[in-house]
């Protein structure tokens, strides 16, 4: 669910960190000193007062629903917040180009008390499964000081807070380059987590985009097998002007486009424990801006749902591109859905609307 944006960066509506939740805030004051990009290069503009959030998802089956066949224990129910500092794009700093995901762990019992009140407002919408994940059509329209909106609100405070929180994920954004880490959350103390895919005790990945390629440091195996879509920048002898070509051959390509759906598949072994958390944020950016250069994905294997529309949302100024990371929020005020949470997000809706669905 993505909430619409105040009128106004001062209106009320969307909650802060400090907002009390279960056992306390939503993510302490002392937690978020210790996220490292953001101690170590404090900006006013993303100080701990400035940050909103401004989605939240729940999901079965963290972090594959791929689990929920082979091995159901293995899953963790959560309730998810996205959160970025001045999420309406308004304070010409670029600040908003920031995101803290968190992560709250909940048992069944808490998980299917949540998912039956969260839905029970809508399912007197009609057509509503028909809907591609956007901003929340109700609270668009009654506003967030209406019922809805309030009642979202008091149910992400019941359930999210330090007695829930488990994981705690970000991303800087530099410009042209974005930093990605996170670190598990126990009793309040938290270790940094190692970027799955690489070697020796990686905790923090970049990807740089610089002209038209992007790479990403230090490189797991599936951002290699990524690589040929990155394409090179072929200067036309003008300052910063040329075009992208692809050296690899129609094989590699069709290898990484088909690499690239892979990532986006929900029910596939690539998932956020064993992907770096860049791959993730580029690999529907990569493939798109590929096809818009005449390559093909036709023939190749994809997530489909046929009950529920999977298209992505991108208002940002940078659109399908590899400037743009986001995967779920907001950048330069426009709302931001890439591939891997629109397909997530509809494998969740038919998972809930079976769970719930009266016998």
């Amino acid at each position: 669910m993505l909430f619409p944006l105040p009128l106004h960066p001062t209106d009320p509506g969307l909650l802060h960190l400090d907002e009390p939740g279960k056992g306390g805030p939503l993510l302490s004051a002392a937690l978020f000193a210790d996220i490292p990009v953001y101690s170590d290069n404090p900006l006013t503009e993303r100080a701990y007062g400035e940050w909103r959030v401004v989605a939240a998802r729940l999901d079965p089956c963290f972090p594959t629903h791929a689990f929920l066949q082979s091995d159901p224990s293995k899953c963790r129910r959560q309730l998810r917040l996205v959160a970025q500092p001045h999420p309406e794009g308004m304070n010409g700093g670029g600040s908003d180009d920031n995101t803290i995901h968190l992560l709250y762990d909940l048992t069944q019992a808490q998980f299917d008390d949540l998912a039956a009140r969260w839905v029970a407002p809508l399912q007197d919408q009609a057509g509503a499964r028909g809907e591609s994940l956007q901003v929340s059509p109700r609270m668009k329209s009654e506003g967030l000081q209406g019922a809805y909106a309030n009642g979202i609100r008091a149910l992400i405070k019941e359930f999210a807070g330090p007695d829930t929180l488990r994981q705690v994920t970000f991303m800087e954004g530099r410009g042209v380059a974005w930093e990605f880490g996170g670190f598990m959350v126990n009793a309040g103390a938290h270790t940094s987590i190692q970027i799955p895919g690489l070697d020796g005790g990686v905790s923090e990945v970049t990807t740089a985009n610089n002209d038209a390629p992007f790479s990403t440091t230090p490189r797991s195996k599936v951002a290699a097998e990524l690589a040929p879509l990155a394409g090179r920048f072929v200067s036309d002898g003008g300052i910063g002007s040329g075009s992208l070509v692809f050296d690899a051959t129609p094989m590699q390509m069709q290898a990484a486009l088909q690499r690239s759906l892979d990532v986006d598949n929900p029910l596939t072994d690539l998932h956020p424990d064993s992907l770096d958390c860049s791959v993730c944020h580029i690999a529907n950016r990569a493939r798109a801006r590929a096809i818009r250069k005449g390559q093909s994905i036709q023939g190749l294997s994809r997530y489909e749902n046929a009950r529920r529309p999977t298209t992505v949302l991108n208002a940002s100024a940078f659109g399908e591109e590899t400037m743009e990371q986001r995967a779920f929020g907001y950048h330069f005020g426009g709302p931001v859905v890439n591939q891997r949470v629109a397909n997530e997000s509809a494998e969740v809706a038919d998972l809930l609307e079976k769970r719930l669905s009266p016998p």
